[in-house]
C-alpha cells in the first residue's frame, strides 16, 4: 500500500471531521485508527491524492479492498460502487434508526458488499445514538463537506450522562450476549473478551 503523506492524511482527516465517509462512524468510540482510502485503488491507477481519497472506518476499508462495483442485491446487476468525492451521500442512503438503507443501486450494493448493518455494527450505533454521535447530522453526513463534531448526548443533563463503560454494561452487552453462540455439550462459549469494535 502506497504511503499517504502526513499533510494529506490531515487534510483527509480534517474534510471527514474524523468519520468514516461511507457509513457515517465517528473515530471518537473507536480504538482502531481510522483508514485513508484508495477510491480508485491505486492497482487500477489511483493517485494518493486528496481528490482520490477517503477516511474509512476499518472494517469498511478492508471489505472495500481494491472493488470498484458489486452486485445491486435487488436486480442482481453489477453497479459502481458509491464514490465519496464524486457523489452525495444523501442521494444514495437514509438511515432509519440504526440501519442504512439504500435508495439506489449504488447505495444498495454499498450497503451489501460493506455489510454496513451487521449485528455488531447496529450495536454500535445504538450506543454512538446514546452519546450524541448517531445519527449524524446533515450537516455532518459522509461527503457534505466540512464539519465539526457533536460530543454531548442530545437532550440529557450532565447529571443523565453515563460513563462508556457504563452504555457499554447497560446497552451493548445484553445485545452481544443474544448473539454468543453456546454449545453446553462441548462447554463452549464464543464471547469475545475484549471491548466492541466495528469490524
Amino acid at each position: 500500500m502506497r504511503e499517504v503523506p502526513d499533510r494529506v492524511r490531515r487534510q483527509v482527516i480534517r474534510r471527514a471531521a474524523d468519520r468514516c465517509e461511507y457509513c457515517g462512524l465517528s473515530q471518537a468510540g473507536q480504538e482502531a485508527t481510522f483508514h485513508i482510502d484508495h477510491i480508485i485503488p491505486i492497482a487500477a491507477g489511483g493517485a494518493t491524492v486528496v481528490e482520490n481519497l477517503a477516511l474509512a472506518c476499518v472494517s469498511c476499508s478492508l471489505r472495500k479492498g481494491a472493488r470498484r462495483t458489486a452486485p445491486d442485491p435487488q436486480t442482481g446487476a453489477e453497479v459502481a460502487l458509491y464514490h465519496p468525492r464524486r457523489e452525495n451521500w444523501q442521494v444514495h442512503f437514509r438511515w432509519e434508526g440504526v440501519s442504512l438503507e439504500g435508495q439506489t443501486p449504488t447505495g444498495r450494493a454499498t450497503i451489501a458488499a460493506l455489510d454496513m448493518n451487521r449485528p455488531i455494527i447496529l450495536a454500535i450505533r445504538r450506543e454512538e445514538k446514546l452519546l450524541g454521535r448517531h445519527p449524524p447530522p446533515d450537516r455532518l453526513q459522509p461527503g457534505s463537506g466540512r464539519h465539526s463534531e457533536i460530543r454531548h448526548c442530545s437532550g440529557l443533563s450532565s447529571r443523565e450522562r453515563l460513563p462508556l463503560h457504563r452504555l457499554r454494561r447497560r446497552l451493548i452487552e445484553p445485545i452481544a450476549r443474544c448473539a454468543v453462540v453456546r454449545d453446553e455439550r462441548f462447554g463452549f462459549d464464543n464471547r469475545a473478551s475484549g471491548p466492541l469494535s466495528a469490524s
